[in-house]
């Protein structure tokens, strides 16, 4: 599946107006935008202190079975950071699931299927499988991923994405219903040719900040009068 360099141009030029307007001033990289900061990089904020929380690292063996290791998967899920001048929740897991989550009693075999994941024991089209058959959403386990690796994973929110990738020129892709992990390598792999195709706008750009880009696209941007400009020719 492949994104159209020619949509991505349009759409960056867009992108470009739109962040100069509301920073007042030209677009240069991603990390000098202060309304890509204020709006979108508590990312790598919640991630940082995901991984903090997490502390995979010191995992024992002996951990697993003793509701260890799913206090701090819990933590890492309720992680709080201070972006911007201000608390920000970790928004990029539904706090349904969340509180689901945290309700739940303590697992043996959940905590071997995290143990295994977060140690790399096992492959990571296993440990998706496993994790779904535990009854975990698709935006959940994405983020899971996400906080083990964000140069490879990124967050999901499957309806709002769905409508992102049809400005991209990719309506026939869907994540709604989708679970699997061929939709999941899917979606991390549109976002990766996006990442491509922005570093040649700005060379440090990562997959966060191509995440960062479709969500501007398809939130702030359409709502505003930008709309316009994003609809794929």
């Amino acid at each position: 599946m492949t994104v159209s360099t020619d949509i991505l141009e349009k759409l960056f030029t867009a992108f470009s107006e739109f962040v100069a307007t509301m920073d007042k001033q030209p677009f240069t990289t991603f990390n000098a935008s202060s309304l890509v900061d204020k709006t979108e990089n508590y990312k790598y904020s919640v991630y940082e202190e995901a991984r903090e929380n997490l502390g995979n690292k010191w995992w024992r063996t002996e951990d697993i079975g003793t509701g260890k290791i799913q206090q701090a998967v819990n933590a890492a899920i309720k992680t709080r950071v201070y972006h911007s001048f201000e608390m920000v929740d970790n928004n990029l897991v539904d706090w349904r699931k969340k509180d689901e989550f945290s309700k739940r009693a303590k697992s043996k075999n959940l905590e071997t299927i995290f143990f295994n994941f977060y140690k790399s024991k096992i492959k990571d089209s296993e440990a998706f499988n496993q994790l779904v058959n535990e009854g975990l959403s698709y935006q959940f386990v994405a983020y899971l991923y996400f906080i083990k690796d964000s140069n490879r994973f990124l967050p999901i929110s499957q309806e709002r994405f769905d409508k992102i990738f049809q400005r991209i020129g990719l309506s026939h892709f869907e994540t709604s219903g989708k679970v699997s992990w061929d939709n999941y390598t899917t979606f991390n792999d549109v976002i990766k040719q996006v990442r491509n195709f922005l570093r040649t706008k700005d060379i440090n750009s990562t997959l966060l900040d191509a995440h960062s880009f479709l969500w501007i696209l398809g939130n702030q941007m359409e709502q505003s009068r930008f709309v316009s400009r994003i609809t794929p020719p």
